[in-house]
């Protein structure tokens, strides 16, 4: 472990020690106090369910301050965590979730640790500008005053100061000078990534795509590490070097243009024209994973081929699976299957970009424009299931007016599209595999023939010296 390393992780030990030195702490034991290290010392920092765990034993020993601390954790790792949300207070609310109160839950305090006193300091409350339930009731402009007022608390947190860069889609905070090629190459991963996007979909250069802008941390590794345990109460996995901190905002120390594209893409239907109106999980992934293709890593790893191979063996093991339902039916891929429904999503949305790619336009336009979010509670509740069902015949709808095929029909049409481009990728392997071993034949039998030749040649020319020899003895 490196000195500077070390220094963190002490670091980040007395940040979570002090935390306990609050109230509750004269009322702890020294046995309890020291069980409670030894059980943080083994909690997985990606694992939602151990620091559930710890934060009921914290509660069940009297340290509430941790046990809602933990419990913070716990909805960070895993937003769905329902036990976690339940003993927060929180309840359904169509895709996310609300307090009990009935007012959307959009407030987080941070632990940090005091530059001039190694004390317990509670961060100013920030508003979450990307709380699905709170952006819809901001105009932009303040949703993007909240982010640089989250920008402003992470660079007194972290005693750093941002070198700042803004135009009307993206803002980017960075520790690298603003006219350093590091930013001026992720500026242009950025532009490339929106231009992808608005080919693909046909939007108009006048059309913002992100009116309360995209907000990207660029940090060096440790500050990465400390922007992530100081400002999100979770660690910053070195393996894993592009960490979204919500939908619109990511913190990451280099940047896979894949991972970056791919960010862009998922959040291009949000807010689409100043829309945050529903657009279901699918449409978004599909069109993001497409982007991907396009980019340096999706070719080198074969993105577009894989996808057509896993959803052609899908449609081979079930000819008559109504696949379109399945896709349509979906808020979000899922993520027990994440790389399928990523796969169907894109086949679904580069099928329809081939067919038209105005009409696929015009789906995107007709269904953002038309789909309201979700008024149900809970996604368990009947009236959640009715909102889908509506929203689900809606799709079918459009898709038979954008493309003027009924849902059967654009199914197998689709189904054989995918077929087509998964016996296109096979064939051309095929004859790549056949072209390398025919030159591999080529060079092996040049080389046999020529030694065969050169002995013969060898050989023979042995024996007419031998001849000749003879023949001059004899005379």
């Amino acid at each position: 472990m490196s000195f500077t390393r070390f220094i963190f992780t002490s670091v980040t030990i007395v940040t979570l020690a002090l935390s306990v030195t609050s109230d509750s702490l004269q009322a702890q034991s020294k046995e309890v106090i020291a069980e409670y290290f030894k059980l943080l010392k083994d909690v997985n920092p990606r694992d939602a369910e151990a620091h559930f765990v710890l934060a009921n034993w914290c509660g069940q020993n009297g340290m509430t301050s941790k046990k809602q601390k933990l419990l913070e954790r716990t909805i960070l790792i895993d937003p769905d965590h329902a036990s976690a949300r339940d003993a927060l207070g929180y309840t359904r609310h169509g895709l996310g979730w609300r307090l009990g109160s009935g007012k959307a839950s959009n407030v987080k305090k941070t632990e940090v640790v005091d530059d001039d006193e190694t004390s317990k300091s509670e961060a100013t409350e920030v508003e979450n500008p990307d709380d699905p339930d709170s952006a819809g009731k901001k105009t932009p402009q303040q949703l993007i005053q909240e982010k640089l007022a989250f920008a402003a608390k992470a660079e007194k947190t972290l005693g750093i100061k941002f070198n700042t860069y803004q135009d009307k889609d993206f803002i980017i905070h960075s520790s690298h000078k603003a006219n350093s090629k590091q930013v001026k190459s992720l500026l242009a991963n950025l532009r490339r990534a929106k231009g992808l996007a608005q080919k693909l979909i046909g939007i108009k250069s006048s059309v913002e795509i992100w009116p309360d802008r995209l907000q990207f941390f660029y940090l060096k590794q440790l500050e990465c590490e400390s922007f992530s345990e100081l400002l999100l109460s979770r660690r910053f996995i070195n393996t894993q070097d592009f960490e979204p901190i919500h939908d619109r905002a990511v913190l990451f120390h280099s940047f896979p243009d894949d991972e970056l594209t791919r960010f862009v893409g998922k959040s291009v239907l949000t807010r689409l024209g100043g829309s945050d109106n529903f657009v279901s999980g699918w449409l978004s992934s599909g069109i993001a994973e497409l982007m991907v293709t396009q980019t340096t890593e999706g070719k080198k790893n074969k993105v577009y081929q894989k996808a057509f191979e896993i959803v052609g063996r899908q449609i081979d093991d079930d000819p008559q699976a109504y696949l379109l339902r399945e896709v349509l039916e979906e808020v979000e891929p899922d993520s027990k299957n994440l790389r399928l429904g990523r796969s169907m999503s894109m086949t679904l949305v580069d099928f329809m970009v081939r067919t038209s790619r105005r009409n696929f336009g015009k789906f995107v336009t007709d269904l953002k424009e038309g789909s309201k979010s979700p008024p149900p509670e809970s996604q368990d509740s009947p009236e959640f299931r009715k909102f889908l069902l509506q929203y689900l015949t809606r799709q079918e709808s459009l898709i038979e007016k954008s493309f003027r095929m009924d849902p059967e029909k654009f199914e197998a049409r689709w189904k054989l599209h995918v077929m087509n481009e998964r016996k296109k990728f096979k064939g051309a392997e095929d004859e790549n595999e056949a072209k390398t071993n025919r030159r591999g034949g080529n060079r092996g039998g040049t080389t046999t023939n020529r030694g065969g030749n050169n002995r013969g040649g060898n050989r023979g020319g042995t024996t007419r010296g031998g001849n000749n020899r003879n023949r001059n003895r004899n005379n």
